[in-house]
């Protein structure tokens, strides 16, 4: 189960994606990623060009409330009972320019990123401006291969 603030669709879908591409392009050191602010915001999909006071702030308020989001996993017939966050801790320095993103080890696969995700980006990539499509295409992409019948009608219905 997923819970806590509600993510906005155009900045925190962006700047999650930007997560996940910090820990696949990056050196990651334990569990932590450090990287430049403006490599970060580039990753995010926005243009450099952008980043300005104004986007700053703007990418802060999206840290904070995806790492406000937590996790919680219970195990069929166990009584133990996980509770973590999307982003263990988010740390933007503006004297160093720097964002550092911390994982939880127990989830760290979350945010492993294989060559066929990576491919699949660039159809995220075409869809620029249309987050609802973005977040529908990652969700569809990453269920199992052989998933339950999913009719288009139940994704209209649940989307509505």
């Amino acid at each position: 189960r997923i819970a806590g603030l509600r993510l906005d669709m155009d900045n925190d879908f962006k700047t999650w994606v930007g997560i996940i591409h910090a820990f696949a392009k990056h050196k990651v050191v334990g569990d932590t990623v450090t990287l430049p602010f403006v490599e970060f915001v580039r990753l995010c999909g926005i243009p450099t060009a952008r980043s300005s006071a104004k986007l700053r702030k703007r990418l802060d308020s999206s840290l904070s409330r995806i790492a406000t989001n937590t996790i919680s996993f219970r195990s069929k017939g166990s009584e133990e009972y996980y509770v973590t966050h999307l982003v263990q801790t988010a740390k933007y320095s503006t004297k160093n320019d720097t964002v550092e993103l911390k994982a939880d080890p127990k989830i760290f696969e979350l945010y492993q990123f294989d060559k066929k995700v990576l491919l699949q980006l660039r159809a995220i990539n075409e869809l620029s401006r249309k987050e609802s499509a973005q977040a529908l295409y990652t969700f569809i992409e990453s269920l199992p291969p052989d998933p339950a019948p999913i009719s288009l009608a139940r994704l209209r219905a649940r989307l509505n």
